[in-house]
């Protein structure tokens, strides 16, 4: 994202992803990952809870493709 979306100049470059680096506060694991608003509105987000839940495994599948901006939904 460029700085000027996180009120700083423009040659500024952030990724809007996140860890959480602390210990486990109301369930949420050490070593989750956040992913914000300003990185969903550019790219089209999936997360896929096949893994955990019709095979067991321990974690999901997310999937994040540029956003076709032709054909929104919601707008």
């Amino acid at each position: 994202m460029p700085g000027t979306e996180f009120n700083d100049v423009e040659d500024s470059c952030y990724i809007a992803i996140f860890k959480n680096t602390g210990a486990i506060n109301d369930g949420v694991a050490a070593n989750t990952w956040y992913v914000g608003n300003i990185f969903m509105k550019e790219y089209y987000v999936v997360f896929d809870m096949t893994p955990k839940d019709e095979r067991g495994l321990s974690y999901i599948q997310v999937g994040i493709g540029r956003q076709n901006n032709n054909n929104l939904f919601g707008d």
